[in-house]
């Protein structure tokens, strides 16, 4: 019986901490990032900007680029969080380039940070 309630309490206070400190908190609303921002630089050089921004943007590292397909993934660094977002970069010039989140990734907390850090790096 004294286990039982033990592994009661045990539970209860997990479970509490989980949601106390866990990545995403209840009652809060997701804002959806379905913006598409062009920019008047060719793709290379926008593409090796968005590595830059990513990698100077705090609470998120660099976690893998495919240049070819014009994906950079970047992952949270909040030991308590393993969200993680795809930029998509797209030509659509010889001189102009478009930046947007993919479709999973619009809704991820605090995306908003890399999304100014992108802007601020390209309009530079």
């Amino acid at each position: 019986m004294l286990k039982n309630i033990k592994t009661s309490w045990a539970s209860i206070i997990l479970l509490l901490s989980l949601i106390l400190c866990g990545c995403n908190t209840f009652g809060e609303m997701a804002i959806v990032h379905d913006e598409l921002f062009t920019y008047e630089e060719p793709i290379d050089k926008t593409y090796l900007k968005v590595v830059d921004a990513v990698d100077k943007t705090p609470g998120w590292k660099l976690a893998g680029t495919d240049k070819n397909a014009g994906k950079i993934i970047a992952s949270a660094t909040d030991f308590m969080c393993d969200d993680s977002v795809t930029i998509l970069i797209k030509r659509i010039g010889r001189r102009k380039t478009a930046v947007e989140l993919a479709p999973e990734s619009r809704e991820i907390r605090n995306v908003e940070a890399i999304l100014k850090q992108i802007d601020k790096e390209l309009l530079e």
